[in-house]
């Protein structure tokens, strides 16, 4: 331990040219199933209140000495200019910089010396800025939010944020609580904006087209925006077409799995699962077909048929998804709307999918 404390108190004298001995120390991590199991970073609280923080994976100290006075010169001389720039009147979440956000150490930590130089210290020290999300006016799309992005990147080399772009139809009062709404698929969204440590910013653009009679969707990637064509739904029979498709699957399963038999539920059987009844027989469904644009960009990554489902009447319009390559489930269908009016219920689902537009009702065996 005393070591250990040396070390704590050579760097502080290198750093500050002060002396201070170590008072107490504790784990800086964040508590799993297990608790602090395998954490080895450490937070030290000196004799004059400062809490140095020892990372020992890449074997560096920090402190929280100067953190109030680095954080008010980089809000006053590099947050607020670009917020003005941007939008005047903009709505800005609380943010912090470099803040570790641990369970047991939630401190903003800097390896680097200020001395009032704040280019010089940006140069040095890798200031992260996090919890940041805005709301502006529409005004600021796209080249505002850019380059307030780009002018806080300059000092700025960690995490970027969040900034949602409202409407102009929206009103005076913004409709969202940062750190609440999520404005991703919502009507009263122009786009949202983030920005990351490596690959400057990506838009999400709130960009509907209807597929359906009273069914839109949009696409749930980034720089992606769907276009009429992309989504294609194409008449491909009834619902009663669909009903024996759901009904061979449902009865094909066991009445009782005998591996269910002495408790718990590990193979899907009809005891355990409900009957899908589709109220509409006489319905049109429809399988989905994806424009090759579509097509070519779902391709280059997982998870990448996502999309935001909208209708103008959710009361009335139902819209149901058959997932036809999924063997696990082909006794269900999937609903991908839901009683929202303003913001899209996000789902995914594959070329080839078939779609009821309709009622379903539930049978439990025996019933």
């Amino acid at each position: 331990m005393k070591k250990c404390g040396a070390r704590r108190r050579k760097y502080f004298k290198e750093k500050y040219g002060e002396k201070a001995e170590v008072v107490d120390s504790i784990v800086a991590g964040n508590n799993g199933l297990f608790g602090y199991l395998g954490v080895d970073d450490r937070a030290y609280e000196m004799s004059d209140g400062t809490m140095v923080y020892w990372n020992d994976k890449e074997e560096y100290f920090a402190d929280n000495k100067q953190a109030e006075e680095i954080a008010a010169a980089l809000t006053s001389k590099v947050v607020e200019p670009a917020l003005a720039a941007m939008d005047p009147d903009c709505r800005v979440s609380d943010y912090s910089f470099n803040r570790t956000n641990m369970d047991s150490f939630d401190e903003m930590v800097y390896r680097e010396y200020f001395d009032g130089n704040l280019e010089e210290f940006a140069g040095k020290e890798e200031i992260r800025l996090r919890d940041f999300e805005a709301l502006v006016h529409e005004s600021a799309y796209r080249e505002g939010v850019e380059g307030f992005f780009d002018s806080i990147s300059r000092y700025l080399k960690g995490y970027g944020g969040r900034v949602v772009v409202l409407r102009e139809d929206t009103g005076e009062d913004p409709p969202f609580e940062l750190g609440v709404n999520w404005p991703e698929g919502d009507r009263r969204v122009r786009a949202v904006a983030y920005h990351e440590s490596e690959g400057g910013v990506s838009w999400l653009d709130n960009t509907y087209v209807e597929v359906l009679p009273g069914v839109k969707m949009m696409s749930a990637l980034r720089d992606f925006v769907l276009e009429p064509g992309d989504l294609t739904f194409v008449e491909a029979g009834t619902a009663g077409d669909l009903q024996k498709m759901l009904d061979e699957a449902y009865y094909a399963m066991p009445v009782d799995a005998k591996e269910n038999e002495k408790g718990g539920y590990s193979v899907r059987d009809q005891r355990h699962e409900s009957r899908a009844v589709l109220t509409d027989p006489e319905a049109a469904i429809w399988r989905v077909q994806f424009s090759e644009r579509l097509r070519d960009e779902i391709e280059k990554g997982d998870f990448r048929n996502s999309f935001y489902v909208l209708t103008d009447d959710p009361e009335n319009t139902q819209l149901w998804s058959y997932l036809v390559k999924d063997d696990r489930y082909r006794f269900c269908v999937w609903k991908v709307t839901d009683d929202s009016v303003l913001r899209g219920a996000y789902k995914s689902f594959s070329e080839g999918d078939l779609f009821y537009p309709g009622g379903v009702t539930y049978e439990k065996l025996g019933e």
